[in-house]
Order: C-alpha cells, then structure tokens, then sequence
C-alpha cells in the first residue's frame, strides 16, 4: 500500500508487514495475529512503542488503510492504493 511519504507491505502468507516512510523503516515484522479473511489482511503490530493498526484488500486495486499510533500524539490514518499480484500476496 502507497501513501504520499511511504509504504507500508503485508505479506499474508508469511505473516509479516513492514513500514517504510520519512520516519522510520520497521523492518520485516510477524504479525503471528494477523487475520486474513474475505480477501482483507487485518491487525496490529508494535514496534519501539509505535503502534501500526491496518486493514489491507489482497486482490484487486483498492483503497487500504493504516493507522500510526504513537505515544503523546493523536494517531494519524493513512489510506492509500494497494496494487496486489497474482496470488494475494503484497510484496515492497
């Protein structure tokens, strides 16, 4: 999923999601809780005290979205187009 300043990538086989923007890079993180049902990847992950809460479409080209939540701040949501490949994996 692209938003302006970053990406944020689920791959729903592995388990995994990484936040790559202006400030900060998560790395490959497991979301061993994420849930995949009706073509939607969907949880939340904690890295260093940021909160990462996403809804993510597996097929087609639509709108996902991801919530940043970081202490002392109200959250910020982004939305953004994801563009998934054959087999419902996104990948960076």
């Amino acid at each position: 999923m692209s938003f302006p300043g970053g990406v944020f990538a689920v791959d729903s086989l592995g388990h995994t999601v990484r936040y790559r923007a202006c400030d900060g890079d998560t790395g490959r993180v497991a979301d061993p809780d994420m849930r995949v049902a009706a073509g939607v990847a969907s949880g939340e992950v904690v890295v260093d005290g940021t909160g990462y809460r996403y809804r993510v479409p597996l097929v087609g080209r639509s709108e996902g979205t991801l919530e940043v939540i970081r202490r002392h701040r109200q959250p910020t949501e982004l939305t953004g187009v994801v563009v998934t490949p054959t087999g419902g994996t996104v990948e960076e």
